[in-house]
């Protein structure tokens, strides 16, 4: 790790660009000190990066907590207008205010846990529906959202993901335990690629 950072900081000077170890940090998941400059990197529990919260455990508790917040701040907001806006006006502010950060990073921590799933669905149900995101069993397939003809679409998560899912055997899909289903996940996905 600590020769990777060596290259990037002998880049960073060739191209006049100065890496500030002070404003750096290493998330805190076992691994040795990290320098920059012979500066040991301080650790943390968790890092915000483009607005993304991350934890060292990955339970994404502060995302989630930020997530709902926001919402919840946005939709005070609306609330006090809500006498002088026609109903179109609403569905359109709540798409393109509140839609966007359910979907902003969505695909890294919608494997949070059960409790911040319980926080997520405590959202109003109006908004979660345009999301196409509902707590289902394991064993079922998910219904892909409706399609649209653009690649964008076609390729973005909530059409993609739900595709993942269904391509999983059911007997992955149902294990208990977080660890093992990543682990067995991991697995298959490698023997899928080595088939193709």
């Amino acid at each position: 790790m600590n020769d990777s950072l060596k290259l990037v900081n002998e880049w960073a000077i060739k191209n006049m660009v100065q890496i500030n170890p002070s404003k750096s940090q290493k998330l805190n998941i076992n691994l040795p000190p990290i320098t920059i400059n012979n500066e040991i990197l301080n650790y943390t529990d968790n890092l915000k990066i483009l607005g993304l919260i991350i934890d060292s455990s990955l339970a994404w508790d502060g995302q989630i907590s930020k997530l709902c917040g926001e919402i919840y701040g946005t939709l005070s907001m609306l609330r006090q207008t809500q006498s002088l806006i026609h109903l179109n006006l609403k569905m359109h502010l709540i798409k393109s205010l509140i839609v966007p950060k359910f979907m902003y990073c969505s695909e890294i921590y919608m494997g949070c846990s059960r409790s911040n799933w319980h926080k997520l669905n405590k959202t109003p149900t109006y908004i979660f529906e345009k999301l196409h995101l509902p707590r289902i069993p394991r064993n079922r397939l998910l219904n892909l959202p409706p399609s649209k003809c653009s690649k964008q679409h076609m390729n973005g998560f909530f059409v993609r993901g739900p595709r993942l899912w269904n391509s999983l055997p059911v007997g992955l899909r149902m294990l208990d335990s977080m660890s093992a289903f990543k682990q067995s996940c991991l697995t298959y996905f490698a023997s899928q690629k080595t088939q193709n």
